[in-house]
Protein backbone atom coordinates (compact mmCIF):
# COMPACT_ATOMS: atom_id res chain seq x y z
CA UNK A 1 0.00 0.00 0.00
CA UNK A 2 1.72 3.24 -0.92
CA UNK A 3 0.38 6.46 -2.33
CA UNK A 4 3.51 6.65 -4.41
CA UNK A 5 2.53 6.15 -8.16
CA UNK A 6 5.86 4.41 -8.80
CA UNK A 7 6.34 2.05 -6.08
CA UNK A 8 2.87 1.14 -6.81
CA UNK A 9 4.03 0.37 -10.50
CA UNK A 10 7.26 -1.28 -9.30
CA UNK A 11 5.36 -3.42 -6.64
CA UNK A 12 2.64 -4.30 -9.69
CA UNK A 13 5.75 -5.45 -11.48
CA UNK A 14 8.00 -6.89 -9.00
CA UNK A 15 5.94 -8.24 -5.59
CA UNK A 16 3.55 -10.48 -4.93
CA UNK A 17 -0.26 -9.97 -3.88
CA UNK A 18 -2.17 -6.37 -4.83
CA UNK A 19 -0.61 -2.66 -5.08
CA UNK A 20 -3.14 -0.36 -3.44
CA UNK A 21 -3.31 3.13 -3.89
CA UNK A 22 -4.35 4.08 -0.27
CA UNK A 23 -5.69 7.88 -2.03
CA UNK A 24 -7.59 6.88 -4.49
CA UNK A 25 -9.22 3.55 -3.05
CA UNK A 26 -10.39 1.97 0.34
CA UNK A 27 -7.40 0.00 1.25
CA UNK A 28 -9.97 -2.04 4.09
CA UNK A 29 -12.27 -2.67 1.43
CA UNK A 30 -10.15 -3.95 -1.31
CA UNK A 31 -7.74 -6.13 1.41
CA UNK A 32 -11.17 -7.83 2.53
CA UNK A 33 -11.98 -8.31 -0.74
CA UNK A 34 -8.87 -10.21 -2.13
CA UNK A 35 -9.26 -12.17 1.04
CA UNK A 36 -12.63 -13.40 0.27
CA UNK A 37 -13.72 -11.30 3.46
CA UNK A 38 -10.95 -12.79 5.71
CA UNK A 39 -8.28 -10.18 6.39
CA UNK A 40 -4.50 -10.59 6.24
CA UNK A 41 -2.94 -12.64 8.90
CA UNK A 42 -0.44 -9.99 9.49
CA UNK A 43 -0.19 -6.60 8.76
CA UNK A 44 2.79 -3.73 9.05
CA UNK A 45 1.79 0.08 10.19
CA UNK A 46 5.56 1.35 8.35
CA UNK A 47 4.24 4.96 8.16
CA UNK A 48 3.74 6.38 11.73
CA UNK A 49 0.15 7.58 11.73
CA UNK A 50 -3.05 7.05 13.55
CA UNK A 51 -5.22 6.55 10.12
CA UNK A 52 -2.52 4.03 9.05
CA UNK A 53 -2.36 2.07 12.48
CA UNK A 54 -6.60 1.86 12.09
CA UNK A 55 -6.56 1.12 8.27
CA UNK A 56 -3.95 -2.41 9.41
CA UNK A 57 -5.74 -3.74 12.25
CA UNK A 58 -9.20 -3.45 10.62
CA UNK A 59 -7.64 -4.92 7.62
CA UNK A 60 -6.78 -8.13 9.87
CA UNK A 61 -8.83 -11.56 10.12
CA UNK A 62 -9.86 -12.46 13.21
CA UNK A 63 -6.36 -13.31 15.55
CA UNK A 64 -4.53 -11.70 13.02
CA UNK A 65 -1.37 -9.38 14.17
CA UNK A 66 -0.47 -5.89 13.29
CA UNK A 67 3.36 -5.43 13.82
CA UNK A 68 4.21 -1.14 14.51
CA UNK A 69 7.37 -0.54 12.85
CA UNK A 70 6.63 3.38 12.23
CA UNK A 71 7.82 5.79 14.61
CA UNK A 72 4.67 8.12 15.46
CA UNK A 73 4.77 11.50 16.27
CA UNK A 74 1.27 11.94 18.13
CA UNK A 75 1.58 9.56 21.13
CA UNK A 76 -1.60 9.36 21.91
CA UNK A 77 -3.57 7.53 18.93
CA UNK A 78 -7.60 7.01 19.27
CA UNK A 79 -8.57 3.87 18.23
CA UNK A 80 -11.66 1.24 19.07
CA UNK A 81 -9.92 -1.12 21.65
CA UNK A 82 -13.19 -2.99 21.61
CA UNK A 83 -12.09 -4.27 18.18
CA UNK A 84 -8.84 -5.25 19.11
CA UNK A 85 -10.88 -7.52 22.24
CA UNK A 86 -13.94 -8.84 20.05
CA UNK A 87 -11.16 -9.80 16.75
CA UNK A 88 -8.36 -11.54 19.61
CA UNK A 89 -6.08 -9.01 17.76
CA UNK A 90 -2.43 -8.46 18.74
CA UNK A 91 -0.41 -5.96 18.50
CA UNK A 92 2.78 -5.95 18.32
CA UNK A 93 5.45 -2.95 18.89
CA UNK A 94 9.11 -3.71 16.78
CA UNK A 95 12.45 -2.02 17.63
CA UNK A 96 15.84 -2.24 15.72
CA UNK A 97 17.24 -5.11 14.21
CA UNK A 98 18.94 -7.97 16.22
CA UNK A 99 18.56 -11.39 14.83
CA UNK A 100 16.99 -11.18 11.15
CA UNK A 101 20.07 -9.51 9.67
CA UNK A 102 21.86 -13.17 9.63
CA UNK A 103 18.83 -14.68 8.16
CA UNK A 104 18.88 -11.85 5.49
CA UNK A 105 22.09 -13.02 4.80
CA UNK A 106 21.50 -16.69 4.69
CA UNK A 107 18.63 -15.99 2.22
CA UNK A 108 20.69 -14.23 -0.34
CA UNK A 109 23.38 -16.63 -0.30
CA UNK A 110 21.21 -19.33 -0.69
CA UNK A 111 19.48 -17.54 -3.58
CA UNK A 112 16.16 -17.97 -2.14
CA UNK A 113 15.44 -14.34 -2.93
CA UNK A 114 16.54 -11.48 -5.11
CA UNK A 115 16.96 -7.73 -4.24
CA UNK A 116 18.44 -6.71 -6.86
CA UNK A 117 15.11 -5.24 -8.77
CA UNK A 118 14.51 -3.70 -5.47
CA UNK A 119 17.31 -1.42 -5.94
CA UNK A 120 16.64 2.06 -8.11
CA UNK A 121 19.26 4.02 -7.53
CA UNK A 122 22.98 3.54 -6.67
CA UNK A 123 25.24 6.65 -5.69
CA UNK A 124 28.73 6.57 -4.79
CA UNK A 125 30.17 7.78 -1.38
CA UNK A 126 30.96 11.07 -2.67
CA UNK A 127 27.03 11.42 -3.85
CA UNK A 128 25.54 10.64 -0.18
CA UNK A 129 23.84 13.71 -0.27
CA UNK A 130 22.17 13.51 -3.42
CA UNK A 131 20.84 10.21 -2.32
CA UNK A 132 19.21 11.62 1.12
CA UNK A 133 18.25 14.72 -1.19
CA UNK A 134 16.28 11.88 -3.61
CA UNK A 135 14.96 10.54 -0.56
CA UNK A 136 13.36 13.49 0.97
CA UNK A 137 11.92 14.76 -2.42
CA UNK A 138 8.22 13.75 -1.83
CA UNK A 139 6.87 11.67 -5.07
CA UNK A 140 10.57 10.36 -5.85
CA UNK A 141 10.77 7.58 -7.77
CA UNK A 142 13.43 5.40 -5.41
CA UNK A 143 12.12 1.88 -4.13
CA UNK A 144 15.64 1.37 -2.22
CA UNK A 145 18.85 3.52 -2.93
CA UNK A 146 22.38 1.83 -2.34
CA UNK A 147 25.50 3.74 -1.71
CA UNK A 148 28.29 1.49 -3.62
CA UNK A 149 31.66 0.89 -2.47
CA UNK A 150 34.00 0.51 -5.16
Amino acid sequence: MDINKNRLDFSQQNARGIPIDSLAEDPVNKIHAFTNGLGADVSFEAVGLPITLRQAIKSLRPGGTTVLVGLFEEQSVEMSVNHLVQREIILKGSQGYNWDFQDAISLLERKLIDIKPFITHRFLPEQVQQAFDLLMTPGNEAVKVAIVFE
